[in-house]
């Protein structure tokens, strides 16, 4: 049986980096950058993927304390077939002033509303520029067809007291009657973490509400925000759900919400 020596674990222990190579992990897809993460892995054409993942075992430069690496990712069908033009290289460099070999990746991939839907995966690879080696994963998920429903949404996972937060977010593929007009009603409400109701519903009502100059017949789209105060810390979810009376579609989306409490971070005296 092999042994070590307790001398060569105490300089394993001194040197944490030693056998340390570049890791991706947590690979997830979030309602944009520090977004909460997406319920599923289905995304309609037209709207866009946010993948967040965390890049581990870094090699900082002693000299600067510098991290160079570089993230490069391209998209690929259910044959292995790469998509034309989506794809991209984007060397980083950077200081870690907190310390240790961690640093969070993040890219966004617009999917264009004339893909074909199936089943894709993002290629990703990680390459640390300081150490010269590479890693690479691949995140699975389902491009599906345009439909009545929410596109591109935008909304932060946490903030503090004071902070005004907004929820952006946009409404496709409304049925049209037989004048060219919508019938769809949009309501963001914020439950508590028990799921109750807190305050009244915001509503958006269409065609009432439509932007000036929007023509539906030629972009049938339409995006939207709600502002939300976050006057108190707590555990929160906003609820989002479209009713299109026309084509009898309704849809929802709900997104967690954290309000951080400041004064429970403060350090006690020692």
């Amino acid at each position: 049986m092999w042994k070590v020596s307790p001398v060569a674990l105490v300089f394993l222990c001194l040197v944490p980096n030693l056998a340390r190579s570049v890791e991706i992990k947590n690979v997830r897809s979030t309602y944009g950058p520090y977004g909460a993460v997406r319920a599923d892995k289905k995304i309609m054409g037209g709207d866009f993927i946010f993948l967040m993942f965390d890049i581990e075992g870094l090699k900082v430069d002693p000299k600067n304390g510098l991290a160079r690496y570089e993230i490069a990712y391209k998209l690929v069908d259910n044959r292995g077939k790469e998509v034309v033009g989506v794809s991209k290289k984007t060397p980083q460099e950077i200081n870690l002033p907190l310390g240790g070999d961690r640093v969070p990746g993040e890219l966004a991939l617009i999917i264009g509303p004339e893909q074909a839907p199936g089943n894709y995966k993002v290629n990703l690879t990680v390459t640390d520029r300081n150490a010269k080696e590479s890693k690479n994963t691949e995140y699975a998920f389902e491009i599906v067809r345009p439909a009545f429903g929410f596109m591109n949404v935008l909304v932060h996972a946490g903030g503090v007291p004071g902070q005004l937060v907004k929820a952006n977010f946009g409404i496709s593929k409304m049925t049209l009657d037989k004048k060219q007009a919508p019938n769809v009603e949009v309501t963001m409400r914020i439950l508590d973490d028990a799921g109750k109701d807190l305050g009244p519903p915001i509503k958006k009502r269409y065609p009432r509400d439509l932007p000036d100059g929007i023509n539906l017949q030629t972009n049938n789209f339409v995006q939207e925000y709600f502002s939300i105060y976050l006057n108190r810390p707590g555990r929160f979810t906003i609820a989002l759900d479209a009713n299109d009376k026309n084509g009898k579609h309704q849809v929802s989306v709900r997104i967690p919400l954290i309000v951080f409490d400041l004064s429970k971070l403060a350090i006690e005296p020692k």
